[in-house]
Protein backbone atom coordinates (compact mmCIF):
# COMPACT_ATOMS: atom_id res chain seq x y z
CA UNK A 1 0.00 0.00 0.00
CA UNK A 2 2.82 2.13 1.02
CA UNK A 3 4.87 1.65 -2.24
CA UNK A 4 1.22 2.50 -4.70
CA UNK A 5 1.03 5.59 -2.73
CA UNK A 6 4.86 6.91 -3.27
CA UNK A 7 3.67 6.14 -7.15
CA UNK A 8 0.34 8.07 -6.89
CA UNK A 9 2.77 11.13 -5.08
CA UNK A 10 5.49 10.81 -7.72
CA UNK A 11 3.02 11.05 -10.40
CA UNK A 12 1.29 13.83 -9.18
CA UNK A 13 4.08 15.81 -8.72
CA UNK A 14 5.44 15.02 -12.46
CA UNK A 15 1.54 16.20 -13.62
CA UNK A 16 2.08 19.59 -11.39
CA UNK A 17 5.81 20.00 -12.94
CA UNK A 18 4.05 19.63 -16.84
CA UNK A 19 0.94 22.22 -15.96
CA UNK A 20 3.32 24.35 -14.84
CA UNK A 21 5.78 24.60 -17.35
CA UNK A 22 2.82 24.69 -19.67
CA UNK A 23 1.77 27.59 -17.88
CA UNK A 24 5.29 29.19 -18.17
CA UNK A 25 5.25 28.83 -22.11
CA UNK A 26 1.42 29.85 -22.79
CA UNK A 27 2.29 33.04 -20.11
CA UNK A 28 5.21 34.00 -21.76
CA UNK A 29 4.14 33.30 -24.93
CA UNK A 30 7.28 31.63 -26.16
CA UNK A 31 8.14 30.42 -29.13
CA UNK A 32 8.35 26.34 -29.92
CA UNK A 33 12.23 26.95 -29.57
CA UNK A 34 11.72 28.79 -26.42
CA UNK A 35 9.33 26.67 -25.23
CA UNK A 36 11.45 23.54 -25.78
CA UNK A 37 14.30 24.93 -23.71
CA UNK A 38 12.19 25.65 -21.08
CA UNK A 39 10.26 21.98 -20.77
CA UNK A 40 14.05 20.73 -20.95
CA UNK A 41 14.59 22.81 -18.12
CA UNK A 42 11.78 21.57 -16.12
CA UNK A 43 12.45 17.83 -16.81
CA UNK A 44 16.31 18.10 -15.46
CA UNK A 45 15.35 19.67 -12.43
CA UNK A 46 12.28 17.14 -12.17
CA UNK A 47 15.11 14.23 -12.81
CA UNK A 48 17.51 15.86 -10.30
CA UNK A 49 14.32 15.54 -7.85
CA UNK A 50 13.11 12.19 -8.65
CA UNK A 51 17.05 10.69 -8.42
CA UNK A 52 17.13 12.79 -4.54
CA UNK A 53 13.71 11.23 -3.53
CA UNK A 54 14.76 7.60 -5.25
CA UNK A 55 18.41 7.59 -3.16
CA UNK A 56 16.64 8.68 0.39
CA UNK A 57 13.93 5.75 -0.62
CA UNK A 58 16.83 3.17 -0.70
CA UNK A 59 18.61 4.80 2.10
CA UNK A 60 15.51 4.38 4.28
CA UNK A 61 14.92 0.71 3.41
CA UNK A 62 19.15 0.04 4.36
CA UNK A 63 18.92 1.66 7.66
CA UNK A 64 15.08 -0.37 8.23
CA UNK A 65 17.21 -3.56 7.16
CA UNK A 66 20.00 -2.54 9.37
CA UNK A 67 17.78 -1.95 12.17
CA UNK A 68 16.47 -5.60 11.72
CA UNK A 69 19.51 -6.97 11.41
CA UNK A 70 20.71 -5.81 14.90
CA UNK A 71 17.80 -6.53 16.22
CA UNK A 72 17.22 -10.13 14.84
CA UNK A 73 21.82 -10.46 16.45
CA UNK A 74 20.90 -8.92 19.54
CA UNK A 75 17.79 -11.38 20.25
CA UNK A 76 19.99 -14.36 19.15
CA UNK A 77 22.99 -13.45 21.35
CA UNK A 78 20.45 -12.59 24.78
CA UNK A 79 18.67 -16.11 23.65
CA UNK A 80 22.35 -17.70 23.22
CA UNK A 81 23.69 -16.08 26.63
CA UNK A 82 20.72 -17.42 28.24
CA UNK A 83 20.75 -21.30 27.25
CA UNK A 84 24.29 -21.52 27.90
CA UNK A 85 24.00 -19.83 31.35
CA UNK A 86 21.35 -22.64 32.09
CA UNK A 87 23.97 -25.33 30.68
CA UNK A 88 27.08 -23.39 32.81
CA UNK A 89 25.16 -23.67 35.60
CA UNK A 90 24.12 -26.63 35.83
CA UNK A 91 28.33 -28.52 35.08
CA UNK A 92 28.53 -26.60 37.90
CA UNK A 93 26.01 -27.98 39.64
CA UNK A 94 27.75 -31.77 39.43
CA UNK A 95 30.06 -29.87 42.42
CA UNK A 96 27.06 -28.83 44.65
CA UNK A 97 27.14 -31.05 46.92
CA UNK A 98 31.08 -31.53 47.17
CA UNK A 99 32.41 -31.12 50.63
CA UNK A 100 35.55 -30.16 52.32
CA UNK A 101 37.99 -33.13 53.97
CA UNK A 102 36.72 -35.42 51.42
CA UNK A 103 38.17 -36.58 47.96
CA UNK A 104 37.51 -35.45 44.84
CA UNK A 105 36.74 -37.07 41.52
CA UNK A 106 37.42 -35.89 37.94
CA UNK A 107 33.68 -35.46 37.11
CA UNK A 108 34.02 -34.03 33.82
CA UNK A 109 34.80 -33.94 30.11
CA UNK A 110 37.39 -32.08 28.29
CA UNK A 111 34.73 -32.09 25.90
CA UNK A 112 31.94 -30.53 27.44
CA UNK A 113 34.49 -27.73 28.92
CA UNK A 114 35.75 -27.10 25.15
CA UNK A 115 32.30 -27.11 23.69
CA UNK A 116 31.07 -24.03 26.62
CA UNK A 117 34.39 -22.33 26.52
CA UNK A 118 33.95 -21.98 22.47
CA UNK A 119 30.41 -20.59 22.94
CA UNK A 120 31.40 -18.29 25.73
CA UNK A 121 33.46 -16.84 23.35
CA UNK A 122 31.32 -16.78 20.35
CA UNK A 123 29.05 -14.39 22.71
CA UNK A 124 32.00 -12.46 23.62
CA UNK A 125 32.71 -12.03 20.22
CA UNK A 126 28.82 -11.08 19.87
CA UNK A 127 28.58 -8.94 22.94
CA UNK A 128 26.33 -5.09 22.33
CA UNK A 129 27.45 -3.77 25.92
CA UNK A 130 29.28 -3.79 28.96
CA UNK A 131 26.68 -6.40 30.67
CA UNK A 132 26.57 -9.16 27.74
CA UNK A 133 30.52 -8.44 28.26
CA UNK A 134 30.50 -8.87 32.31
CA UNK A 135 27.83 -11.96 31.91
CA UNK A 136 30.18 -13.96 29.48
CA UNK A 137 32.84 -12.89 32.01
CA UNK A 138 31.18 -13.68 34.94
CA UNK A 139 30.43 -17.62 33.18
CA UNK A 140 33.84 -17.98 32.10
CA UNK A 141 34.69 -16.72 35.46
CA UNK A 142 32.63 -19.54 37.18
CA UNK A 143 33.91 -22.47 35.14
CA UNK A 144 37.26 -22.13 34.61
CA UNK A 145 37.55 -21.29 38.58
CA UNK A 146 35.79 -24.45 39.28
CA UNK A 147 37.47 -26.67 36.51
CA UNK A 148 40.93 -24.98 37.84
CA UNK A 149 39.97 -25.84 41.70
CA UNK A 150 39.17 -29.52 40.43
CA UNK A 151 41.90 -30.05 38.66
CA UNK A 152 44.39 -29.11 41.18
CA UNK A 153 43.25 -31.20 43.62
CA UNK A 154 43.44 -34.13 40.90
CA UNK A 155 46.22 -33.44 39.29
CA UNK A 156 48.95 -35.38 41.07
CA UNK A 157 46.96 -38.01 43.32
CA UNK A 158 43.73 -37.35 44.84
CA UNK A 159 43.54 -34.87 47.38
CA UNK A 160 40.75 -33.68 49.84
CA UNK A 161 38.97 -30.19 49.39
CA UNK A 162 39.90 -27.71 51.82
CA UNK A 163 36.94 -25.50 53.34
CA UNK A 164 38.57 -22.59 51.08
CA UNK A 165 37.73 -24.97 47.98
CA UNK A 166 34.69 -25.88 49.02
CA UNK A 167 33.72 -22.25 49.33
CA UNK A 168 35.22 -20.82 46.28
CA UNK A 169 33.60 -23.94 43.98
CA UNK A 170 29.70 -22.41 45.88
CA UNK A 171 30.79 -18.80 45.03
CA UNK A 172 31.57 -19.38 41.88
CA UNK A 173 28.36 -21.48 40.87
CA UNK A 174 26.31 -18.59 43.15
CA UNK A 175 27.83 -16.19 40.55
CA UNK A 176 27.02 -18.55 37.62
CA UNK A 177 23.75 -18.41 38.86
CA UNK A 178 23.29 -14.92 39.57
CA UNK A 179 24.22 -14.46 35.73
CA UNK A 180 21.57 -17.09 34.56
CA UNK A 181 18.94 -15.89 36.40
CA UNK A 182 19.62 -12.36 34.52
CA UNK A 183 20.02 -13.77 31.36
CA UNK A 184 16.87 -15.79 31.91
CA UNK A 185 14.63 -12.45 32.91
CA UNK A 186 16.21 -10.64 30.00
CA UNK A 187 14.72 -13.30 27.38
CA UNK A 188 11.58 -12.90 28.91
CA UNK A 189 11.58 -9.43 28.41
CA UNK A 190 12.31 -9.73 24.98
CA UNK A 191 9.85 -12.39 24.10
CA UNK A 192 9.73 -14.46 21.23
CA UNK A 193 11.70 -12.21 18.38
CA UNK A 194 9.18 -12.52 15.12
CA UNK A 195 11.68 -12.97 12.60
CA UNK A 196 14.28 -15.36 14.38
Amino acid sequence: MKKVWQCLEVGFALCALGIVALFLVYAFKLHSNDAAGWVQAVGSIAGIFIAIWIAGSQHRADVARRADEDARSEYLLEAELAWLSTEVVGFLDQFRDIKAGFPIEDRFSEDDVRDLLDRLSWCRQRARHKTHLWMVGQLRSSLMGTVRAIRSKIAHTPMVLTDDDVKLINDLRLAAIEVSDLALRAKAILGPFAGA
